[in-house]
Parts: C-alpha cells; structure tokens; sequence
C-alpha cells in the first residue's frame, strides 16, 4: 500500500481563486492604465506628474477609475485631475 506522502505546505494551501484585473475592472493600477491608454508606464507617470490625467494614491501607488480615463481620452472635461 503506497500512500502520497504530503507536506504540511500543500495541506494548508488555499483554494486561490484568479481574477482577470483588466476584464470588467473598473479600477486600474498603473501598469492596467498604461494598456488601456496603449502608452509606456513612464508615459502615465509623466502624465500623473504634471497633472493631466485623473489618478488617485494608493499608499504609494496611484489607481485610475477606467471611466475617467476613457472620459480623459474622449477629451471631455474632468472636475479635477491629478488628486
């Protein structure tokens, strides 16, 4: 009788379940920004920088709200961008 032997680590691990981030996201992290737009990351950096698109901090990154970005892209006024 041979029994798999298993550690303790695969007894503990969870059931991780993956969630596609850019697929009905409606906050995005830089890098999901940068896709959308279809700009470089220094590109949204620059762009946070000099205050010309709408992002928020998060500790010390910054999320976008997908609706205001693509409102940006379409040209539409903003009420405040760069918080």
């Amino acid at each position: 009788m041979a029994r798999k032997m298993t550690t303790m680590n695969e007894n503990l691990k969870p059931e991780l379940k993956t969630v596609d981030q850019t697929e009905g996201s409606d906050v995005l992290n830089v890098a999901e920004a940068a896709a959308l737009l279809r700009v470089s990351v220094n590109s949204i950096y620059y762009l946070i920088q000099h205050k010309k698109i709408p992002a928020r901090r998060a500790g010390k990154s910054y999320r976008f709200l997908k609706s205001e970005l693509l409102k940006w892209l379409a040209g539409e006024p903003l009420a405040a961008a760069g918080k």
